[in-house]
């Protein structure tokens, strides 16, 4: 159940940065200060999403089944 919320959550960051973040963002006239906010907190979640994807990967291989 865990290890499909994280990749529900996966899904749906990669989604919003691509598609509403870099998109529609780069069209709006924001600041640079602002535009390198965004662009650092989104790898910021990026990483922390990566990491559970990984920590629920390495549970699945020492225990064989999702949690």
């Amino acid at each position: 159940m865990f290890c499909t919320v994280i990749l529900i959550m996966a899904i749906a960051f990669f989604i919003w940065y691509y598609i509403i973040f870099e998109i529609l963002m780069s069209k709006l006239l924001i600041s640079n200060r602002l535009y390198t906010f965004l662009k650092i907190t989104n790898c910021i979640l990026l990483m922390v999403i990566s990491l559970a994807l990984l920590i629920c990967v390495v549970i699945r291989l020492f225990f064989g089944r999702l949690l």
